[in-house]
């Protein structure tokens, strides 16, 4: 009788045994892949999350594209500075300086002055995900900060179904779109014409495409 009780005991013993080597496996493997999760895996875009928008129908165009490389940055020499604009868009920008009364921003991104509307909040980010990436070439502002207009000089780099969905974007937001081609494009007194034309006129379903 002992020795069958003695059995039971290291048998129970032996099971107790495997079960704990069991758990401190487990939690060195938790541990393992807790430490291999990047740290950003599960943090939250606070410009997309965020409770304080002025209009709650509105989301700002701030969201950031997910950082790259970090941890592992370039090397030294891998980046020079390069012009803002090409030598047709200074040509414009200035007539564009000389004939208006207006502030002229060039290259500017469509995340710095187009909201996007929705029902939800992923509404929103699905539709300000079609404006994230576009750039203006021009936006003439008043002193407020208002925008009056933009600008786009077409060239041979313009692909037109892009350009289409930039003015349907721009039209949408209710702003007045003006298009030259660089290859004509108009002196001061024509550029102040043709602005305050489109400006004075009610709001346009489609871009003003001087281009043609």
């Amino acid at each position: 009788m002992l020795d069958a009780v003695t059995t039971v005991a290291f048998t129970i013993l032996g099971m107790a045994a495997v079960l704990l080597v069991m758990a401190i496996v487990a939690m060195v493997l938790i541990a393992t892949l807790k430490t291999k999760l990047p740290r950003n895996a599960t943090r939250r875009d606070p410009e997309v999350e965020s409770d304080h928008l002025s209009n709650p129908d509105e989301l700002p165009i701030t969201a950031k594209e997910p950082t790259v490389g970090e941890s592992n940055p370039p090397p030294s020499g891998s980046f020079y500075a390069k012009r803002v604009m090409t030598e047709p868009e200074q040509i414009l920008f200035h007539r564009l300086c000389q004939s208006q009364p207006y502030h002229v921003f060039p290259q500017v991104a469509f995340s710095q002055f187009i909201g996007a509307k929705g029902r939800t909040r992923k509404e929103r980010f699905t539709h300000f995900a079609h404006a994230r990436q576009k750039v203006a070439d021009f936006v003439l502002c008043r002193h407020d900060s208002s925008i009056v207009a933009v600008i786009e000089l077409d060239d041979s780099s313009h692909d037109q179904k892009r350009d289409h969905a930039k003015d349907r974007i721009l039209n949408d937001a209710g702003l007045t779109v003006i298009r030259w081609h660089v290859r004509d494009i108009p002196d001061s007194n024509a550029i102040r014409t043709t602005i305050r034309n489109a400006i004075s006129s009610p709001a346009q379903d489609a871009a003003v495409d001087m281009s043609t």
